[in-house]
């Protein structure tokens, strides 16, 4: 993971630089990193959506672990 961002780091500094002043084509070309997992979604969902899954998602983590603390 660390070489992409060791080859495009300069280039990347110098458009955000330049992005900032304001130039047009340097705008255009700013880009911000996402993460890879971006590769790996399916579908869209609304940020609605994404609340709620993380809120289910937390909801059964806790119980998971509230289970697991009580076995001992």
């Amino acid at each position: 993971m660390p070489l992409p961002s060791l080859v495009s780091e300069p280039a990347l500094d110098r458009v955000t630089k330049l992005t900032e002043g304001g130039h047009e084509g340097a705008r255009q070309l700013a880009t911000y990193w996402v993460s890879q997992g971006v590769g790996l979604m399916t579908q869209s969902l609304s940020a609605k959506q994404m609340v709620y899954d993380v809120m289910e998602d937390f909801l059964a983590a806790s119980e998971r672990l509230s289970n697991f603390v009580s076995d001992e």
